[in-house]
């Protein structure tokens, strides 16, 4: 029997990265003597190669892992597979078609969709068609059938996350050379699977309605620092992205992690922190574990919007700012991640988010423009509001994600959303130079009451930024 996986990333502007999700499902479905393989699919290019594996190899399951924004792709190339090779079973999974169910019904050539967690559902799919009897009983599988869908229980959440280990690193490797790639400075973790909030922009809280039992569950530290080890054998990386939620969440096991790290493994790392999660004592550990870089979500400087819109809850702007200056202290960068254009935002309340930066001044502030994900709560609201005109739009090719706002938000216009998104950077260093000028609240509002004044000046300051990394780089 063989499985391929295609990993759909279109829409995205970074380099190509290796996908955690397909590397458990790949080693899994590995050690219980099932050939994988991978397609990459970043471009029109790589649409011929998926066909090539098809014909050239044997296939009866594909798997596809899309997220929402390129979900039209998906649906292209699923069409495309299906009229070549209509024996082949078509299933997909993810976050968009778990919290979205409909797509199954929506997008033709799609023969099920596994919903939540995914390593003994497929598993069992698998065995059922090298049987030759499909068993429309899987748990965690919905099947569709003529024009009728069956959808069957949700299983328990895994207790024990060890057994999916190791994972498959190795066709993402492959297809790595294939394309070229050879970035040798991160390599991409995750360890502990779930977070307990609810933020109504993720989809966490709709996940965790996926199953039964405990939602949060913790690998073995041994476990996951055998995994760096073996992914350091087969190629050599400078950092550690650990990618799990809130790294710091079970006190214990996060203690016993950055021990056994930095006498095991050494190498920096980055990792994610939430506010109201982490202390000093905890930063003082990450820094002694060679810790490089903390990521934190502020999402939004506005305590409403953070906190009644986004159901963020991490108290007030100084808890924030208490965080980064802590990191500051103990020499860690730091990131920030923000967002703006979300329902109930206008241009006021995202310069609060403006504000706080330039008083945390964080070594790397990111922004990116709200995406509402089917199936979460702040979706529904947007909808019901009436800012989401064309929800086949959040499937369009054409999007994307995180770069363009899909939303019609009165009193904030989607070229202004953007505009703002772009230039956020230099916002944040004209901020900073009017909090230390003496005239500054008279130059600040010069300055936003001219839209061209404020394309000119930050167009001149991305110049001297980029300048300023050619002349400094190493």
């Amino acid at each position: 029997m063989r499985v391929l996986f295609v990993y759909l990333d279109t829409s995205s502007s970074e380099p190509i990265r290796i996908a955690p999700g397909i590397t458990f499902l790949s080693g899994y479905l590995k050690r219980n003597n099932v050939e994988t393989d991978l397609c990459y699919y970043r471009s029109q290019e790589d649409e011929e190669y998926c066909l090539n594996l098809l014909r050239d190899k044997k296939t009866e399951i594909v798997a596809v892992s899309s997220v929402t924004s390129v979900f039209g792709n998906a649906k292209v190339l699923i069409q495309k597979i299906k009229k070549e090779f209509p024996e082949i079973f078509v299933v997909c999974g993810g976050a968009h078609v778990s919290l979205f169910p409909e797509a199954l019904t929506s997008t033709p050539g799609i023969d099920a969709i596994c919903v939540g967690y995914g390593e003994e559902a497929l598993l069992e799919l698998v065995r059922s068609i090298e049987d030759n009897k499909l068993d429309y009983k899987i748990r965690n599988i919905y099947f569709k059938v003529s024009n009728s869908i069956i959808k069957n229980e949700l299983r328990p959440f895994p207790e024990n996350l060890d057994k999916y280990f190791p994972e498959d690193r190795s066709i993402f490797y492959k297809e790595f050379k294939r394309k070229r790639f050879f970035n040798s400075d991160y390599e991409e973790f995750i360890f502990c699977r779930g977070c307990p909030y609810n933020c109504s922009f993720c989809s966490n809280h709709g996940l965790k309605l996926l199953g039964s039992g405990k939602y949060i569950n913790y690998p073995k530290v041994e476990t996951c620092i055998n995994s760096i080890q073996q992914a350091m054998k087969l190629r050599s990386f400078r950092i550690v992205n650990l990618h799990d939620d809130i790294l710091m969440l079970n006190k214990t096991w996060f203690r016993q992690f950055v021990e056994q790290y930095k006498k095991n493994i050494g190498l920096p790392f980055v990792c994610n922190a939430r506010v109201g999660t982490i202390s000093e004592a905890d930063i003082k550990m990450l820094k002694d574990a060679n810790c490089e870089r903390i990521i934190i979500g502020i999402e939004s400087g506005n305590e409403y919007i953070r906190n009644n819109i986004l159901n963020k809850k991490i108290g007030a702007n100084s808890e924030i700012i208490g965080v980064f200056k802590l990191a500051h202290k103990y020499g860690i960068a730091t990131s920030s991640q923000n967002m703006i254009g979300f329902p109930q935002e206008n241009f006021l309340k995202f310069y609060d988010t403006v504000k706080i930066n330039s008083q945390i001044l964080p070594n790397s502030p990111s922004m990116s423009v709200y995406y509402p994900y089917p199936g979460t709560d702040l979706y529904k609201i947007a909808k019901e509001e009436g800012m989401l005109k064309d929800e086949n739009h959040l499937n369009s090719p054409s999007i994307i994600e995180r770069k363009e706002s899909v939303l019609t938000i009165p009193g904030f216009a989607k070229k202004d959303i953007e505009f703002y998104a772009n230039n956020f950077k230099q916002m944040l260093l004209c901020e900073y130079l009017f909090n230390h000028c003496l005239f500054g609240d008279y130059l600040r509002k010069i300055m936003y009451a001219n839209y061209f004044l404020q394309k000119l000046i930050y167009g001149i300051l991305r110049m001297m930024l980029v300048v300023r990394r050619k002349l400094f780089i190493r």
